[in-house]
């Protein structure tokens, strides 16, 4: 069940992200730690967990707080500017943060339905939203603009 709520938490940002950042300039971005200790199992439970596994609460802070801040780089070496920094998913492991790219689609006519019906891509609907120059689907590499052939 954990599993699967950090799947729905990231597939929501990844529904929202977009929307809420060419219309209002509000970045939706979600921080998936790794094992924080918290009060969801008592001193034994944590006690089966090798030391090495957890995730200080003091390394998510400082992931939410460089996503306020922007520009920003994660452990892989990848950066990413203030006006990238919205649709991500950042995974938390130990002392580490990564940015998790978006899942390729399964095949071209998926891209394009997605593609057709993201929110750039409706006519009208976003008068006075910002230019994105960012590919919002790292795993598309050509981007958003331009793939659905009219």
């Amino acid at each position: 069940m954990y599993t699967a709520a950090k799947h729905g938490v990231v597939g929501l940002m990844r529904a929202v992200a977009k929307h809420f950042w060419l219309v209002n300039g509000v970045r939706v971005n979600a921080i998936c730690p790794g094992t924080v200790r918290t009060n969801l199992l008592d001193e034994r439970g944590w006690s089966s967990f090798p030391a090495e596994f957890f995730t200080p609460v003091e390394k998510v802070v400082d992931v939410v707080v460089k996503l306020v801040e922007g520009e920003w780089q994660d452990a892989y070496g990848v950066k990413v500017t203030g006006e990238q920094l919205w649709g991500r998913a950042v995974e938390i492991n130990g002392k580490n943060h990564y940015f998790r790219e978006m899942p390729e689609y399964c095949d071209d006519n998926m891209r394009q339905v997605m593609v057709a019906t993201d929110v750039d891509s409706i006519g009208g609907v976003l008068s006075g939203a910002k230019e994105v120059e960012q590919n919002p689907y790292p795993g598309n590499k050509e981007g958003v603009a331009g793939l659905v052939q009219g």
